[in-house]
């Protein structure tokens, strides 16, 4: 070919064989930098991933394995204690009563969703939660019993299983007794460990975790929907897809395409009997650095072309001579020797011995000596003695424990961590030692990851306890006040008589309420962010429900002129069942969110019903709230229910709030199965509505709400004490004089006899000299804390009030408190505002029966 009357050839001899063999290894370089830089990048993201899944899938194992070694535990417990009483005769009752007392003591201390133990002994059924059995049913044909007999002696834990009662995945710890005929049990609901690793190991948003068992039916998943699947059953899904991997791949970690997406999975074996795999979507990590490369590819496939214009004849005469020399490569062995010992005999075989072992063995030497030169010659000073007992033969037998295998971790005198282990591989007839393998490796990289592991570990758990304390100062800080002003209003409940006064009482206490479930939701972020809101279920009046929420957004209304429009159905059932509490927060935040952005015109509450097809005690609860205010922006919708944010914040700076109150009523209807609507045009107006199935008690109709919740008002009984106990001594120390008053009025018509201290010290010197039937004690006090002031009552000598239970009297309600007060020796846990019914419940439980005085009949407040 000619261009210009040159040839091809001509240009490249004119051009030269070593500039073009310097052209050509150049380009080279340069697109294996870019190549190389790609897999260094995509080499480290692929690592931060396994990091993440490692960490997730660990942390469910240890909780898993928690749960079941609990179970497991109380099996074998119960177990030789039955055993015991069987060798001395008790009688059947007295097993029933053992039993009986376990389960309660299981339920309080460990958790009150185990449903106790049972068993099958001596022919008879005996359950510690008192369930009778149905007359057909036999317990010798029931899996538990079969399997625990086939395996004799060993602790059984039963596939799971679907509960036909609660629809709850099940399993059974199950094991015999001596005679091998008999058997104790107790059942484990996955819910529960459901709920467990939840609170504790929250995956990110793309993230999957579960726990599987080895047939593939999945027990525990942060997808609740998921639960009781069949992964390896299934077709077509993502889980389906991760365990079909996962039963092919001897690999922890591995990655799978699943319509078009990449995943990295990560597996942990639990027991051989469980998996506990985390799947992260690794998609968004990968998808830059694949847009990189093929940005990159297409410049080097450009340059390439170009290139190859001009030097076409040269490139493909020399493409053979220009390819790249294959990359040297060689795995590093982990193990530094491998020795097959002859326990018996003192005698080894070598497989496997680096410089450092041959260096250590001077002479010929049994392998006693053998092991004890080595491990003076390659362990650090500081790891010697540990490793010169570790290496004794004639010990080893004892540390194993009936384990096929030991370990132990020291540090070499090079300065890396390595891990020594026996395996056995033999014993004798007499089951002695026959052969072990003594094998040292490096595991100083994963020793690293380890450490580093535990250091994200403590520093998760110092953050967890600086917020609990935060939450705890704050729920302190809070209630207290509430305490007071709900307290005193309770007084004016049951002492007033004029009926204006008692209206208005009852509001305040309306009031109350919503604002100590608000306060409660807010401070409480730990059960928000775990997912562990609990929905309670009561039976409610909405009449009064309806006529609470007009009283409490009246005045609002009121203060900024606009009209209060109510459209309700009087048709619709007055006694319903669901939660109460939470349907009253929903609808407070949608009203207060009206008023707070109305200027002027009008907010209109609509509530409605709908009877379900199908269905004869469900209805459809259709409530929305129509304001003439200044309306959302079409890109603000999107932010309406994120946390902390104000929308539209040049408008809106003077209008009060967090930016809590839709997220959370989002939530909240989320939980309730339903979901939020808003229609919006900015500078008109706003409509927010939200459909609710709840249970009718009653079908009789609302009607005149109003009017109806004033009769009900009219027949509202005075209160009246559950108890009087004119001889009960009780002692109150709280530093705040209001929640002394407060006490001691909630507490006027029990006629009890109540000192007041309001110091720590205060309380010791009363205590010291006085006898009291109950000491209830406030936590958060200055100088001298509750704890510690309890901690020196007890420490007094011989004081009269020794038996008398201490109640811990706090604002901190967040979770975990009732644990913490009860390790620190209080005997039960009353929280502020104090609710006065649940007070005397308390007294009556803890005061001398012949001490008190039970009234006929209870009032009311």
């Amino acid at each position: 070919m000619k261009k210009n009357g040159i040839t091809v050839i001509d240009a490249l001899k004119k051009f030269g064989t070593k500039r073009m063999i310097a052209a050509m290894m150049s380009m080279v370089f340069f697109v294996g930098l870019i190549i190389g830089y790609f897999l260094d990048m995509y080499s480290t993201e692929k690592k931060n991933i396994m990091f993440q899944g490692e960490l997730n899938a660990v942390q469910s194992m240890e909780l898993f394995n928690n749960y079941i070694s609990t179970a497991t535990n109380i099996v074998k417990t119960a177990r030789y204690t039955v055993d015991k009483m069987l060798d001395n005769g008790d009688s059947k009752q007295e097993i029933l009563d053992f039993m009986m007392e376990n389960t309660e003591n299981i339920q309080k201390s460990i958790d009150d969703r185990f449903t106790g133990l049972y068993g099958f002994i001596k022919g008879e059924y005996y359950d510690g939660a008192g369930w009778v059995p149905d007359e057909d049913y036999v317990p010798t044909e029931r899996p538990w019993y079969k399997k625990a007999v086939t395996n004799k002696g060993r602790i059984t834990i039963i596939e799971p299983y679907l509960d036909a009662q609660t629809g709850n995945l099940m399993t059974t710890v199950v094991q015999t007794l001596k005679d091998g005929r008999s058997v104790v049990a107790i059942d484990i609901s996955f819910d529960m460990v459901q709920m467990m690793s939840g609170s504790d190991t929250t995956p990110i948003d793309n993230t999957m975790g579960f726990i599987m068992d080895k047939n593939g039916i999945v027990l525990v998943n942060n997808i609740t929907e998921e639960i009781g699947h069949n992964y390896r059953t299934e077709n077509d899904t993502l889980g389906a897809a991760v365990v079909t991997e996962l039963f092919a791949n001897t690999e922890e970690c591995f990655e799978i395409s699943f319509h078009g997406t990449t995943y990295v999975v990560y597996s942990v074996k639990i027991n051989e009997e469980w998996y506990s795999v985390s799947v992260i979507d690794a998609t968004e990590s990968y998808q830059p650095l694949r847009n990189m490369l093929i940005i990159t590819i297409i410049l080097i496939l450009i340059a390439i072309v170009i290139l190859s214009v001009v030097f076409a004849s040269m490139i493909v005469r020399n493409l053979t001579s220009d390819r790249l020399n294959e990359q040297l490569s060689a795995s590093a062995d982990i193990y530094l020797a491998v020795l097959d010992i002859d326990v018996v005999n003192n005698n080894y075989l070598s497989i496997r011995k680096n410089h450092d072992v041959k260096d250590a063995i001077k002479t010929s030497v049994g392998a006693q000596e053998l092991l004890e030169q080595v491990a003076s010659h390659i362990a650090h000073e500081d790891s010697r003695d540990l490793l010169m007992q570790f290496v004794k033969l004639d010990t080893l037998l004892g540390r194993l424990g009936g384990s096929n295998t030991i370990t132990t971790e020291f540090h070499s005198y090079r300065g890396i961590w390595c891990r020594a282990r026996f395996v056995v591989s033999k014993y004798t007839h007499e089951g002695r030692l026959s052969h072990v393998l003594w094998m040292v490796e490096s595991i100083d990289e994963e020793k690293k990851r380890r450490d580093m592991l535990q250091d994200i570990s403590i520093k998760a758990l110092a953050e967890s306890e600086a917020k609990s304390e935060f939450l705890s100062n704050m729920s302190h800080e809070i209630r207290t006040p509430i305490n007071a002003v709900m307290g005193m209003n309770e007084m004016i409940l049951r002492e007033s008589t004029d009926d204006n006064i008692l209206t208005y009482s009852e509001s305040i206490q309306t009031a109350g309420e919503t604002l100590l479930g608000l306060v409660n939701e807010i401070l409480d972020l730990s059960k928000i962010e775990a997912g562990r809101m609990e929905l309670i279920i009561v039976e409610y009046d909405l009449s009064s429900l309806l006529n609470d929420l007009v009283n409490m957004i009246q005045p609002r209304m009121d203060s900024k002129d606009l009209l209060f429009v109510i459209d309700f159905d009087r048709s619709i059932p007055n006694t319903l069942r669901g939660d109460e509490i939470r349907v009253r927060q929903i609808i407070t935040n949608i009203l207060t969110n009206a008023a707070k952005y109305t200027n002027e015109g009008k907010v209109t509450f609509r509530v409605g019903y709908e009877k379900l097809i199908g269905s004869d005690d469900i209805i459809q609860l259709n409530i929305s709230v129509e304001d003439t205010g200044i309306g959302i922006k079409e890109e603000d919708m999107a932010n309406l229910f994120s946390q902390y944010v104000r929308i539209d914040e040049e408008r809106n700076r003077n209008v009060e709030g967090t930016g809590l109150g839709m997220p959370i009523t989002q939530k909240l209807l989320n939980m309730m199965g339903s979901n939020l609507e808003v229609e919006s045009e900015y500078g008109k107006g706003s409509v927010f509505s939200f459909s609710l199935r709840q249970e009718v008690v009653k079908w009789d109709p609302v009607g005149d709400y109003e009017s109806s919740y004033r009769r009900n008002m009219a027949r509202r009984k005075k209160y009246r004490a559950s108890f009087t106990a004119p001889e009960v001594n009780i002692l109150v120390v709280d530093d705040t004089k209001m929640n002394l008053m407060v006490f001691k009025s909630l507490l006027k018509q029990t006629k009890v006899h109540i000192d007041t201290a309001a110091s720590g010290d205060e309380g010791i010197e009363l205590v010291a000299k006085n006898k009291y039937d109950i000491i209830f004690l406030d936590h958060m006090m200055p100088n001298k804390d509750g704890i510690q002031t309890l901690k020196e009552m007890r420490e007094l000598d011989d004081y009269l009030s020794k038996e008398a239970p201490v109640i811990c009297l706090t604002a901190n309600a967040i979770s975990g408190a009732r644990e913490k007060y009860i390790r620190a020796g209080f005997d039960d846990y009353l929280t502020k505002p104090i609710d006065s019914v649940k007070l005397e419940k308390m007294m009556m439980k803890y005061l001398p029966s012949e001490k008190i005085i039970k009234n006929e009949e209870n009032g009311v407040t």
